[in-house]
């Protein structure tokens, strides 16, 4: 039997090994600087202000839970889709309002900083006793987890994919794609577009699914081209900005920023992963494109397409355009800076939704969860499913800032769903939830042995991402996955076990 069989078919030992690299990483300075800095920005920003020391004591027991966190799961070198959930979580709630209140204050808007300086400290000690608890769940998974137990068709012969490996996926991506479009021609959709954004039902299950497939296929080509791209020694940076360019031609008019940035992180994610150094340059430019560029267009084009009454993609892809010609969208002054978008504006609503909660009871009583799941059932099978809406249906609940638009959609991370939902213990208690589930289906994914090494580890983190959402959001992205591992397992068989 070869060695890149199913794993749980085979006590073989695996050819590719991680490779040796130093576990120990809790104590380097970059991580006690994230950890701790934002406490200390905090404080300088509260001794600036004269606001209510309350808020530092939360972020000094975040800081505290963070690095526990860690400590609990420096076992394995950095980073992989476990580990950064605490990253996450920690970006979320401390680093987020610490960079907030202080770019605020040093732009004299101190009432924009008190949003982030004022208040229950409650939402800050939710997280930083659910981070320990997420990591000893997550701990105890790994050591339980056998070796043997992970989907081998998807892990690769070597370090990375082969390149005939990836010129099948191509293929296939390609082919899944016209079936699609064929099918569009005959009067077969897979969707139904709902609004100029994207939103949309499902049309035909079927389609919906070759679909899926299509896009998975090409983002994992992706994935493997861009490991060919970074790789230390034998960078190809035309491949490199080839990738680039071919995928920002469609998410520029996308309607939306994650799109534009994926590549972009999917690079970032590979860099580190292959070279075992963070790219600092490349995350600085990183930040500039998003805050200088990509933020401030996408909201310029938005409100275009809000004010000319766009309602459908077609509207929307002409009237993005004429935004990009005409490039009045770059920030003036540094108060035009949407400082806050890269944190999603989680800590405030998190916040929010804390006070409205108590320790075991929570104002939705359950029904954002209900709803979620409902959204998981096909339309031919359940005629009354809900539309998958249920961050605008925060929006509501929280009265957010342009809540009336229903496709205001606003973004609390699923333990602050259960908060909202069954109160403040529960909260802490999805933290081991998310322990359990993330961690074994990361470790079936990418193997025990290559948690930070797999090519498909950057999307895997992606996917850690939409942790930001809510119950149903995140299990109708992944719901559709099983598809794309068939097609996959067909790919490895019939190249002889051999990726």
């Amino acid at each position: 039997m070869g060695t890149q069989q199913l794993a749980w078919a085979s006590g073989a030992t695996p050819r590719y090994v991680e490779r040796s690299v130093s576990s120990k990483w809790i104590a380097h300075p970059g991580i006690l600087a994230f950890c701790f800095g934002p406490t200390l920005m905090v404080a300088i920003s509260l001794w600036l202000s004269g606001s209510d020391i309350a808020i530092l004591v939360g972020q000094t027991v975040l800081s505290l839970g963070t690095f526990c966190a860690f400590w609990i799961l420096d076992e394995r070198p950095l980073i992989d889709p476990i580990q950064a959930v605490v990253f996450l979580f920690h970006w979320w709630f401390a680093v987020g309002p610490a960079t907030c209140s202080v770019f605020y204050l040093l732009t004299e808007e101190s009432e924009r900083a008190q949003r982030f300086l004022t208040g229950s400290p409650t939402a800050l000690l939710i997280v930083a006793f659910g981070l320990p608890l997420y990591a000893l769940v997550a701990l105890g998974v790994m050591r339980a987890w056998p070796e043997e137990w992970y989907a081998g068709f998807l892990r690769p012969t070597g370090d990375l994919y082969r390149p005939r490996t990836i010129t099948i996926w191509i293929a296939a991506g390609l082919f899944f794609t016209g079936v699609v479009a064929m099918g569009k021609s005959l009067g077969v959709y897979a969707f139904d577009e709902l609004n100029y954004l994207g939103g949309r039902n499902t049309s035909s299950p079927v389609m919906a699914v070759i679909a899926y497939v299509g896009e998975r296929m090409a983002s994992f080509a992706a994935l493997g081209l861009i490991g060919y791209a970074v790789r230390p020694g034998q960078r190809k940076r035309w491949l490199l900005w080839l990738m680039v360019g071919i995928s920002w031609m469609p998410a520029i008019f996308s309607g939306s920023k994650g799109p534009i940035m994926l590549t972009l992180f999917y690079v970032v994610v590979a860099r580190f992963m292959l070279n075992r150094r963070l790219p600092i340059l490349l995350l600085l430019v990183s930040v500039v494109l998003y805050l200088g560029i990509v933020q401030p267009f996408v909201d310029r084009a938005r409100l275009q397409s809000e004010i000319h009454r766009a309602q459908n993609s077609e509207q929307r892809n002409e009237i993005f355009q004429q935004v990009l010609v005409n490039g009045e969208f770059f920030p003036k002054t540094w108060s035009d800076v949407a400082i806050g978008s890269p944190f999603r504006g989680i800590y405030v609503l998190a916040q929010q939704i804390s006070d409205l909660s108590g320790l075991t009871e929570g104002p939705w009583e359950g029904e954002s969860i209900r709803t979620g799941i409902l959204t998981l059932a096909p339309r031919v099978l359940y005629a009354d499913k809900p539309d998958m809406n249920i961050g605008h249906f925060f929006a509501l609940q929280l009265a957010a800032p342009a809540y009336q638009n229903e496709m205001h959609n606003v973004s609390i991370t699923l333990p602050f769903e259960f908060v909202g939902n069954y109160g403040w213990l529960p909260g802490i208690i999805s933290f081991a939830i998310i322990g359990l589930g993330w961690t074994a289906l990361t470790l079936w994914i990418l193997s025990p042995a290559r948690l930070s090494t797999h090519p498909l580890m950057p999307w895997l983190l992606s996917i850690a991402m939409l942790l930001e959402g809510n119950v149903g959001q995140f299990l109708n992205s992944i719901k559709d996955l099983p598809f794309a591992m068939v097609v996959i397992l067909g790919i490895w068989l019939s190249s002889k076990r051999q990726l």
